[in-house]
């Protein structure tokens, strides 16, 4: 029974935890199924999000239709220009937004290839109605616009994984943290350009066309990386492309049998992803504390709850 007064109280904590979580950005995991299900959640259809394993232009090629590249790497302080031209000019005729939300980057810069592929990837409603509001928007306000929209935040959020203790503090990160960035590689109007939030203006490397595009990215991301310590390997990429059962179903060298078995095979990777993000959003906390309940009652039970108590503090002493 709360005492009076403490149940006010303890409604509006439990409110302005739950406030905090709704209005702020939340970390994701770096995954394709994680990033997949994200924007099929906005409404996007017929395309999906691969993980690279290999950076070369064979794989990137095996897409039949690749709309842009998402790099994970680890942010260090710029040390001089970027590799390509800042374009304030592309401003005007691209989407690009710049980072103004903490944790934002990731859905960021899956929105930055989308968002600048409509013609060619059926957005959704969400996603059309948000390009068409932000379009004559400057950066700055495009990165606003983003961060306080309610159904992207929301999807974005609801692919964190489960927490118990949630603090409405902001950490700032120091120099000695390891803060990770992403960024988009992609192909508009047969110019490659790199959508960094943390940019000022679309960087442009220079004309590229559709079929250019592996081996223009291949050789611009290895740059990239080419400037980290070779002991560095904390990178990610991912590949935006079609959804692989519609490559299949439209791919005529196949037979019918042949399809139905890789579709079906596709399907399974599906199902995977979805369960894997259902576990992601799941607490665990209380099966862990029931089962230690369990287990301590148990060894009570027994009457060797001593003996465990022993048997774990050498443990943890050899540990140390």
């Amino acid at each position: 029974m709360c005492k009076p007064g403490q149940r006010f109280y303890t409604e509006t904590f439990s409110r302005s935890l739950i406030s905090a979580f709704i209005m702020s950005w939340t970390t994701i995991e770096s995954d394709a199924g994680v990033f997949t299900d994200l924007i099929e959640s906005l409404g996007v259809s017929g395309i999906e999000v691969e993980e690279l394993y290999t950076l070369d232009e064979e794989t990137l090629r095996n897409f039949s239709d690749i709309y842009g590249i998402i790099f994970l790497f680890k942010w260090k302080k710029p040390d001089g220009k970027p590799d390509g031209e800042l374009d304030y000019e592309s401003i005007d005729r691209i989407f690009f937004g710049q980072q103004v939300i903490n944790n934002a980057c990731a859905t960021q810069a899956l929105l930055s290839v989308l968002l600048n592929h409509n013609e060619e990837i059926n957005l959704g409603p969400k996603l059309n109605e948000f390009r068409e509001f932000t379009k004559l928007l400057p950066p700055d306000l495009k990165g606003e616009a983003l961060g306080n929209s309610e159904d992207i935040r929301c999807a974005h959020n609801s692919f964190a994984r489960s927490d118990p203790f949630v603090s409405d503090e902001t950490k700032v990160a120091t120099e000695d943290d390891d803060v990770y960035h992403f960024i988009a590689y992609t192909n508009i109007d047969n110019t490659f350009y790199e959508l960094d939030g943390l940019q000022p203006a679309p960087i442009n490397h220079g004309t590229c066309t559709k079929e250019e595009f592996p081996k223009r990215a291949v050789s611009t991301i290895q740059s990239r990386i080419g400037k980290y310590d070779p002991s560095e390997i904390r990178f990610n990429l991912m590949a935006i492309s079609e959804d692989k059962r519609l490559t299949i179903s439209n791919n005529s060298d196949l037979t019918e049998e042949e399809k139905a078995a890789s579709i079906a095979a596709e399907d399974d990777k599906r199902a995977a992803w979805k369960r894997e993000n259902q576990l992601r959003r799941h607490n665990f906390l209380g099966l862990i504390v029931e089962l230690s309940k369990l287990m301590a009652k148990d060894r009570i039970a027994q009457n060797t709850w001593d003996t465990t108590i022993e048997e774990a503090k050498k443990m943890y002493t050899m540990e140390k």
